[in-house]
C-alpha cells in the first residue's frame, strides 16, 4: 500500500527529515511508490508549467487508464422541502379559534 500523501509531501518539499528518510525508502523498495512519484512529479511540472516540450506522456496515459473507473451513484430529483407556511397559517387560526371560544364561553350566562 502507497502512501500518497507522503509522497506528495516528498515531492512538493513539505516533510520533515525522518518522515522524508522513510519516504524516500518506500519509493526506493517499491515499484508502486515509484510509479507514484514519478506521476506526482509529472503533474508537479504540469501545473508549476515547468513540463518539458519533449515530455512523454505515455506511461502517465497507461497507468491513468489502468485506474478504476469511479461511478457516482445516481443524482436523485432535488426535492423541495414542504411548504410549512400554510401550517403556520392553520395554527395561527386554531389558536384564534380556542382562545375565541373560551373568551366566550366565560363570558355568558350560565342557564339553570
Amino acid at each position: 500500500m502507497v502512501d500518497k500523501e507522503k509522497i506528495s509531501g516528498l515531492v512538493d518539499g513539505e516533510m520533515d527529515e525522518r518522515n522524508e528518510l522513510s519516504a524516500y525508502n518506500a519509493v526506493k523498495h517499491s515499484s508502486e511508490a515509484l510509479e507514484t512519484w514519478r506521476r506526482y512529479h509529472i503533474i508537479r511540472d504540469v501545473v508549476r508549467a515547468e513540463a518539458k516540450p519533449g515530455l512523454s506522456l505515455d506511461r502517465f496515459k497507461a497507468a491513468l487508464d489502468k485506474e478504476p473507473t469511479v461511478i457516482a451513484p445516481r443524482v436523485r430529483g432535488f426535492k423541495r422541502p414542504v411548504d410549512a407556511s400554510w401550517m403556520k397559517i392553520a395554527a395561527s387560526f386554531a389558536v384564534i379559534a380556542v382562545v375565541g371560544w373560551l373568551g366566550v364561553a366565560e363570558n355568558s350566562p350560565v342557564e339553570v
